[in-house]
C-alpha cells in the first residue's frame, strides 16, 4: 500500500466558536434567548450518534444552566439532561429513520426560565443508497474578498465507494478502458462502502468517463481539443479545451463547486465544517477514526443532503493549482481553474488520518507527488450538469 507523505495543506478560514457571553455580577439579569440549534430545524440525515448543541444570548449575572427534553413526540415533555452548564449534549443508540424533537430550557440564577422553540431532525436510514443531490446555483464568498457565481449541477450524495468503483471499472475493462487499477477497499476498512483510494487523478478521469457510457450518458472528457476521441486509456494531462461542458456525463467537480456544495450551496448555514460546527458530527479525522476510512454516511448529512464533504478521504477536483493566492482562478462565474497544464491537481475536503483543521471547508490541499501518484487518503465523487 503506497501512502502519500506530502500533502500539502493551507487554511483560508477561521473557527468561530458560539458561546454565551455572562456580564459582571452587577449586571441585570435579563432572560437568555436560545437560538442556534444543532442539528438545524427539519435537518435530515443526522447520525444515530452525534453532539446536540445551541447557543445563548442575552445578559446572565448568575449561573446559567439547562434543561435539555427530547423525544419522538411532539412537544418533548421528559427531560435527558437536567441542570447542566454546556450548551451540548452526547446523543448514542438513536433510532435509524426517525424524527425526533428537542428544545432546551434556560434558567438562570434567579430562576427565570427562557424556553426555545421545538426543534426536529430527521435520523439517516444507515442504508447506503447511491444517488444525487441537485446543487441549484447561486453565490458565494470563498475567502472574504470575492464573490463566485456557481451554476447548477448534481453532486454524489456520498464519495465514491470501493464497490461503486469496482463495478464500473469491471464493465470499462470490456469497453475500451484497459487499464484502470483496482484501487483499495479504503485504509483498514470498516463493513462495507468504504470510499475507494489509491486511485490517482487520470483514474478518477477515466472512471468518471466509463461511468458514463455505462449509464448511456455522453463522455465529459477527451483526449485534446477537438474532442474527437474519448480519453479511456493512458495518462493525459488534458486541459480545459479538451472537456465537453455541456455533456450529461459524470465529471470531478471543480474546486469551486465542491466548495459551494461543501459549504451548503444556498442553504448554507456558515458552519466551519461541511454540515456543522462540530468536527466529531460530520467528519471522520485523526481524533475519532482510529486511522481507518469509514463507511460514507456514518457521520451526518450537509444543509444540501451530501455526506463526508469534511473527513474521510481527500476529495480530488478538477483543477490545476496555480498558487495559493489564486483561488478563485478563471473568473468568478463557474472558474475551473487554469486552462493549461500546470504541476498539481486541487484535492478538498480533510481526511481520517488529519488533523480536525484540515476539514474546514475552506482548507485547501494537493497532492505534491503530483496527479500520477496513488496515494491511500485520496478518493473522490462526481458531479454531473
Amino acid at each position: 500500500m503506497k501512502k502519500c507523505t506530502t500533502i500539502a495543506l493551507i487554511l483560508f478560514a477561521s473557527i468561530a466558536i458560539a458561546g454565551c457571553s455572562k456580564d459582571s455580577p452587577t449586571d441585570v439579569q435579563i432572560p437568555t434567548a436560545i437560538s442556534s440549534p444543532w442539528p438545524a430545524d427539519a435537518a435530515n440525515g443526522v447520525s444515530t450518534s452525534f453532539t446536540l448543541s445551541w447557543s445563548c444570548s442575552g445578559t446572565d449575572a448568575g449561573d446559567q444552566v439547562y434543561d435539555l427534553y427530547l423525544s419522538t413526540v411532539n412537544p418533548p415533555a421528559v427531560a435527558i439532561a437536567v441542570g447542566q452548564s454546556p450548551t451540548t449534549f452526547s446523543c448514542t443508540g438513536l433510532a435509524v429513520s426517525t424524527v425526533y424533537y428537542w428544545k432546551v430550557d434556560a434558567i438562570d440564577g434567579r430562576g427565570t426560565v427562557t424556553n426555545s422553540p421545538v426543534w426536529s431532525f430527521t435520523t439517516g436510514s444507515g442504508v447506503y443508497s447511491p444517488g444525487m443531490v441537485t446543487v441549484e446555483g447561486g453565490t458565494f464568498v470563498p475567502r472574504g474578498t470575492v464573490t463566485l457565481t456557481i451554476g447548477e449541477f448534481s453532486m454524489d450524495k456520498y464519495e465514491v465507494t470501493y464497490e461503486l468503483w469496482t463495478d464500473v471499472r469491471s464493465w470499462g475493462s470490456t469497453n475500451g478502458y484497459t487499464d484502470l487499477v483496482a484501487g483499495q477497499n479504503g485504509v483498514n476498512p470498516i463493513g462495507a462502502n468504504n470510499p475507494v483510494t489509491l486511485v490517482n487523478w487520470y483514474d478518477m478521469v477515466k472512471w468518471c468517463n466509463a461511468r458514463s457510457e455505462m449509464d448511456d450518458l455522453t463522455p465529459v472528457y477527451y483526449t485534446n481539443n477537438t474532442q474527437g476521441a474519448v480519453y479511456r486509456t493512458g495518462e493525459l494531462d488534458i486541459n480545459i479545451d479538451a472537456v465537453n461542458w455541456n455533456a450529461d456525463g459524470y465529471r470531478l467537480p471543480t474546486e469551486a463547486e465542491w466548495e459551494f456544495a461543501a459549504r451548503g450551496g444556498n442553504d448554507s448555514r456558515g458552519y466551519t465544517f461541511s454540515g456543522g460546527n462540530i468536527a466529531d458530527n460530520v467528519a471522520w479525522y485523526a481524533g475519532n477514526s482510529v486511522n481507518s476510512t469509514n463507511p460514507v454516511g456514518a457521520k451526518s448529512a450537509n444543509e444540501l443532503g451530501i455526506y463526508d464533504m469534511s473527513g474521510n478521504i481527500l476529495e480530488g477536483c478538477w483543477d490545476w493549482l496555480f498558487a495559493w493566492d489564486e483561488f478563485p482562478y478563471g473568473g468568478t462565474t463557474d472558474p475551473k481553474g487554469p486552462s493549461t497544464a500546470q504541476t498539481y491537481r486541487i484535492t478538498r475536503g480533510g481526511f481520517f488520518s488529519g488533523e480536525e483543521i484540515t476539514c474546514n471547508v475552506a482548507t485547501r490541499s494537493y497532492n505534491a507527488n503530483g496527479p500520477s501518484h496513488r496515494a491511500a487518503i485520496i478518493g473522490f465523487r462526481c458531479v454531473r450538469d
